[in-house]
């Protein structure tokens, strides 16, 4: 039985590494959240490898944590393994190994999309009856305009200060994007006038400390939302109105309902903050049904 010294020693020295390449993730600007999750994958992967060094990893032992990996959504088995295929292309790029095991550690399909997105009648429903008889009725009610009006990552929301707002302009500074890149995304008229509601009815009775800058409050702390209590609304809307939407659903709503309104693909991918053009087309996807429409409506041969 080997001793115990050289795998506790081997197991630091990994950690070592582990810690250097987060360092260096933290250099290039990355959000917060995506430091944490590349820190619980990577620290999931130490524990997984055991005794086994990083120079000594081989593809199956990849393949292995992978399959570890099945009882997570696709996106985020995604996620996961990109995360470590990252990983070893940097210990590749830094001398500490000469190939990488997880080149080809491929993840899975296509990312999974919500099954159905919400119609416009849905959506009007929702927003319709949003935060009825709450105590939070206004402020419920600006969270999901702003969600499905400009697209919003819920994280993005959550932490919206009260000085991104401009309501005389009718825009939102959204200061913390993916990769902390910074835009502007406008308000829609509805949203406007949710933000102004909440502003004067809710906000200042929610507001327990005057210094607290968080745009949308909790009911209980009188702190910033967080991301999973701004979540938390939304479920709650939404099933009291029957309609099986999440915070993400939302924004693949707002992206849909501009692409089926005519709006220009790469105006709406500007407006989500999509690097690529590629990752707003997963989110502008249209059922057969639009694209018999289109068809009809369009085609010569349907004239």
């Amino acid at each position: 039985m080997p001793s115990a010294e050289p795998i506790r020693a081997a197991a630091e020295a990994s950690a070592e590494i582990v810690e250097s390449y987060l360092e260096e993730l933290s250099s290039k600007r990355l959000s917060a959240s995506s430091l944490r999750q590349a820190r619980h994958v990577l620290e999931r992967l130490l524990f997984f490898l055991g005794e086994v060094e990083l120079h000594a990893v081989r593809e199956e032992d990849l393949l292995r944590f992978a399959a570890t990996l099945r009882a997570l959504s696709l996106g985020t088995r995604r996620a996961y393994l990109g995360i470590v295929r990252r990983f070893f292309a940097a210990l590749v790029r830094h001398g500490w190994l000469l190939a990488s095991p997880a080149e080809g550690l491929r993840p899975p399909g296509v990312q999974a999309l919500p099954r159905r997105v919400p119609s416009r009648t849905q959506m009007a429903k929702l927003l319709g009856r949003a935060g009825r008889w709450s105590l939070t009725a206004e402020r419920d009610r600006a969270i999901l305009e702003v969600l499905y009006g400009s697209g919003l990552r819920r994280s993005e929301c959550a932490q919206l200060d009260l000085g991104d707002l401009d309501l005389g302009q009718g825009t939102l500074w959204v200061r913390c994007g993916k990769g902390r890149k910074g835009r502007v995304v406008p308000l829609t008229g509805r949203a406007i006038g949710a933000l102004g509601a909440y502003l004067r009815e809710n906000r200042p009775s929610l507001a327990l400390d005057p210094r607290e800058r968080g745009l949308f409050l909790s009911e209980r702390a009188g702190r910033r939302l967080t991301d999973s209590g701004l979540a938390k609304v939304v479920r709650r809307e939404a099933l009291a109105a029957g309609i099986p939407v999440s915070a993400h659903g939302l924004r693949h709503a707002c992206a849909t309902h501009l692409l089926q309104g005519g709006a220009d693909v790469r105006l709406i991918q500007k407006l989500l903050g999509h690097a690529k053009l590629a990752t707003t087309s997963l989110y502008t996807r249209v059922d057969t049904s639009d694209l018999a429409a289109m068809l009809r409506r369009c085609h010569p041969r349907e004239r």
